[in-house]
C-alpha cells in the first residue's frame, strides 16, 4: 500500500489554486491516491488532521506550543500547524469565530488528576458545570467509568481531557485467552 503525504495538499491548497502555469503533475498523483484510497476502505487506514480556530494567533501560538506543550511544525498567514501526538492540528487563522457550545478538541491521558494540576500550573483554568458533580480540579465522573475536565483556548474553544476507564480483570482475562487461540 503506498501512503500519500497530504501535508503538500494542506499547505500548497491555496498557492495552487492562484497560480494557473502549475503543471498537472501534481493533480493526477492527488486523483489517483485518491482512487486507491477507495479501493483500500477508504479513509480506514489514513491519518486525521484536526482543526481548531483563531482570531489572534499571537495568542493561540504560546498557548497550544508553552501551555499545552505542542511542538510547532509550521506557521503562515493560514495556520499554525502542530504535532499532537502524531496528529496533525491545524490552527486555522480567522477573522471571526463564534466557539461551539461542546467540545472541539480533546486528548486521552493516562493520569488525568496529574495532567490538570500540571495545566493548571501552566494557567489554565478548568471549567464548572452548573448540575455535574466536579471534584475540585473540574474532573467529571461519566458513568461509564471515564473521568473527563474542560478547558478553554485564548479563543475560547472547548477543549478536553479524557481518562478512559481500566479495563475489568474478567475482560482482561477474556482477552488474554483469545489471543493465546
Amino acid at each position: 500500500m503506498e501512503l500519500f503525504d497530504y501535508s503538500e495538499v494542506f499547505y500548497n491548497h491555496r498557492r495552487r489554486r492562484s497560480t494557473s502555469n502549475q503543471p498537472a503533475a501534481f493533480e493526477r498523483r492527488a486523483t489517483q491516491t485518491a482512487s486507491r484510497t477507495v479501493e483500500q476502505h477508504m479513509l480506514k487506514s489514513r491519518q486525521i488532521v484536526a482543526f481548531v480556530a483563531t482570531t489572534d494567533p499571537k495568542r493561540a501560538k504560546p498557548f497550544y506550543a508553552k501551555t499545552l506543550g505542542l511542538r510547532l511544525v509550521s506557521e503562515d498567514g493560514f495556520a499554525l500547524a502542530f504535532d499532537a501526538g502524531g496528529t496533525m492540528l491545524r490552527v486555522a487563522i480567522v477573522k471571526t469565530l463564534q466557539p461551539a457550545g461542546y467540545t472541539i478538541l480533546g486528548w486521552i491521558v493516562p493520569d488525568i488528576t496529574k495532567a490538570a494540576r500540571d495545566l493548571v500550573k501552566r494557567g489554565v483554568i478548568f471549567q464548572r458545570y452548573e448540575g455535574m458533580s466536579q471534584d475540585d480540579l473540574g474532573i467529571w465522573s461519566s458513568p461509564s467509568g471515564a473521568r473527563v475536565a474542560w478547558f478553554t483556548d485564548p479563543d475560547r474553544n472547548t477543549l478536553s481531557l479524557t481518562e478512559l476507564p481500566q479495563p475489568t480483570s474478567k475482560k482482561v482475562k477474556r482477552k488474554r485467552r483469545r489471543q493465546k487461540r
